[in-house]
């Protein structure tokens, strides 16, 4: 009637960006400058727990938990000033790379709660939510940068040649809950066939979606299967959805520039007024095998 279950993780993040951030505070892309991170954390460990409740063949209550996660990725770090307009009169080079800086990230509390009834054999219809503590994280930061423009212009004065050592990309988020239906049914011994949606609240608000940190109210349809093989020991699972965030008018927009912290002067803009669409699509393969006699054999 009670099954435990622990889940044990070997997380691997890999980190690929480039943004422009601003110099002068301008509303011109002369006065911006690439910055390109590549990073990479091989290996942070976690897990996860959960418990299903089964007081009749009919009906079944799941929750599960995540704890957060704190990732802290390294590598490579660039700016290119390559079209800025201070470059060809005030720098002596358009490009500066530190090989070793910190990124650090992390992935917050994961709730989920579910249930699920069986009104026929072989079809099921699972109701579920999930509640995410994204409120947790703060600005993603870019850290231990060592970088000195090189500059023999009066343009840029000494004390203002050295690149702060930490970029905060802003996150302001906040907790996100989703509701979610699905069903399952059994069509052949070897065959399972799945359909579902969810929807999930924003963990932005609207005056804070920018082209670079896109979240709104969001829905997602999807569509899976799993094949059975040797005595159901084996299992294979494949899933593909799509993602729609709703479209939005922003007049409002509280997202500034991104300062680059080389001038004292620079006075940051808003920069994330406009009209924003957004949609995606997700794939998912799984495999699993399991030991001993079968359940369903049973």
């Amino acid at each position: 009637m009670l099954t435990l279950g622990l889940g044990l993780q070997w997380q691997y993040l890999q980190v690929g960006e480039t943004v422009d951030v601003t110099l002068t505070g301008i509303d011109d892309a002369a006065g911006d400058v690439a910055v390109e991170a590549g990073v990479v954390d091989p290996f942070t460990p976690n897990l996860n727990a959960g418990l299903l409740f089964e007081p009749h063949p009919m009906i079944s209550f799941g929750a599960s938990i995540q704890p957060p996660t704190t990732f802290e990725a390294r590598g490579n770090l660039a700016l290119d000033f390559d079209g800025n307009s201070l470059a060809m009169v005030a720098f002596s080079e358009t490009r500066y790379d530190d090989e070793d800086v910190a990124l650090n990230i992390g992935i917050p509390w994961v709730v989920r709660a579910g249930v699920a009834v069986r009104p026929i054999e072989r079809l099921e219809i699972e109701l579920a939510t999930v509640w995410q503590d994204w409120s947790s994280l703060d600005d993603i930061l870019i850290q231990d940068i060592d970088i000195e423009i090189q500059s023999d212009s009066p343009l840029v004065p000494e004390d203002q040649r050295t690149v702060d050592d930490t970029i905060a990309l802003p996150a302001g988020l906040r907790d996100t809950v989703s509701l979610r239906l699905g069903a399952e049914a059994r069509v052949h011994e070897l065959l399972a066939v799945r359909a579902g949606g969810f929807w999930e609240s924003a963990a932005l608000a609207e005056d804070e979606v920018s082209v670079a940190l896109v979240d709104t109210p969001k829905t997602q349809i999807g569509c899976g299967a799993s094949g059975f093989f040797a005595d159901e020991h084996f299992r294979l699972d494949a899933s593909f959805a799509w993602l729609f965030f709703q479209s939005l008018e922003i007049r409002d927009s509280t997202v500034k520039q991104i300062d680059a912290g080389v001038f004292d002067t620079t006075i940051p803009l808003v920069v994330g007024n406009g009209d924003l669409k957004s949609h995606g699509w997700i794939v998912g393969v799984a495999g699993s095998a399991s030991f001993g006699p079968h359940r369903r054999s049973e």
